[in-house]
């Protein structure tokens, strides 16, 4: 089939040098600036909540070497973390294609499973559980039908029956 790429072609496309974005430490600098808006919102908490608290006086009967060894016992907890991490660090950027897939599988499938939970929650305590438990399954169904949609896009055939009951459900979660 001359649309069928060869093995070489895909080769070249699998065993590429990986791009600038998706080095590790790009990838952790994406993380850190999506992350950003909750440090600064904690960060912000902090100084609201935590200094004036901080501020205060406070009499407690810890020895003043009761304080020493915890803080010792912490940096040097810290440090053998650190250690274990460097000299560990090959097993952490090389992760099994398997393991990704699984997460990537399990994660809607966690979510599925505590709506259903909150469904049956709902039942036997507040009923606004079971509300929020429909609520979420139908966005867990949201994403396994355009999963559905998107493979028969792919593969170029008409989508599953299951797939023409996507709208509705959408409208009926917005309302």
């Amino acid at each position: 089939n001359a649309t069928m790429p060869t093995p070489a072609k895909v080769a070249l496309v699998v065993f590429r040098p990986p791009s600038p974005e998706e080095r590790p430490e790009a990838v952790l600098g994406f993380v850190v600036l999506w992350l950003l808006p909750i440090f600064i919102s904690a960060f912000r908490f902090v100084l609201s909540r935590l200094v004036p608290l901080l501020g205060r006086r406070v009499q407690m009967e810890v020895p003043v070497a009761g304080v020493v060894a915890a803080v010792v016992a912490v940096q040097a907890a810290g440090g053998v973390a650190v250690l274990w991490v460097r000299r560990n660090r090959a097993n952490f950027v090389s992760i099994p294609a398997t393991l990704v897939f699984v997460l990537y599988a399990i994660i809607p499938a966690i979510s599925v499973f505590l709506a259903m939970r909150s469904v049956l929650q709902g039942a036997s305590e507040a009923p606004f559980f079971a509300l929020l438990g429909v609520f979420n399954l139908a966005g867990g169904y949201l994403r396994w039908v355009e999963d559905l949609a998107s493979d028969a896009a792919l593969e170029k055939r008409p989508p599953h029956r299951v797939v023409q009951a996507r709208e509705r459900v959408m409208v009926a979660r917005q309302a």
